[in-house]
């Protein structure tokens, strides 16, 4: 499989650095003050009704790991490319718990111990976003947040943009491409949030059947 790594995910240099800035709210509000963190908030309060005893999570694609110290309820383990965890996550929150991972590579089947996989803004930055997608939820058990994922009635494309001190995709994923995917993988869509200041992105509590 051909990757581009000219995007600012695989630059070990510039991006941790401009990473670390963001999650300490000098590039942008912090986790808890973020437009979007309403959403975030309403989809994991949505799930603890569902399932109260749903207490480990991971989140692929952590970045700095912030979630964990806004969501202490948790039992939280951070999953990311190796230097990211190491120039990012565990500098943001060193006590966390971590796994160095490339989702185009790794299996993913550690994500069967977990309750809950988190991803934020993650499968939205990729070059293959359906393949990772579809890997996480394989491995998946119970629940799945994908948060600030933006789909299309049109065909599936990508943009760029500025990010982090480089560049990154912006993954618009076909929206019956993106059903196909829950139905192959056996999840169902427990409840969807539109973004009401952007028409194309969304966010998704997605409950596996059965």
């Amino acid at each position: 499989m051909k990757e581009d790594k000219t995007t600012c995910w695989y630059d070990d240099k510039t991006t941790p650095k401009k990473m670390l800035e963001g999650a300490r709210g000098r590039l942008w509000p912090v986790l808890e003050e973020s437009d979007h963190f309403p959403i975030l908030d309403e989809l994991i309060n949505t799930m603890l009704k569902q399932c109260a005893e749903c207490v480990s999570l991971a989140e692929v694609g952590c970045g700095a790991a912030d979630f964990q110290r806004v969501f202490t309820q948790f039992f939280y383990t951070g999953i990311d490319l190796p230097h990211i965890i190491d120039k990012v996550a565990k500098v943001h929150q060193p006590m966390g718990r971590y796994i160095k991972c490339d989702v185009y590579k790794n299996d993913m089947k550690f994500l069967r111990e977990y309750d809950v996989v988190l991803m934020a803004a993650f499968i939205g930055v990729l070059e293959h976003p359906v393949m990772a997608l579809r890997r996480v939820l394989m491995q998946s058990k119970k629940y799945v947040i994908l948060h600030r994922q933006d789909l299309t009635r049109k065909k599936s494309y990508f943009k760029n943009h500025d990010s982090y001190g480089g560049t990154t995709l912006q993954s618009f994923i076909n929206y019956f491409v993106f059903i196909e995917v829950l139905k192959e993988t056996g999840f169902e869509i427990s409840k969807e949030i539109r973004f009401p200041w952007e028409k194309n992105k969304f966010s998704f509590l997605l409950k596996k059947v059965g």
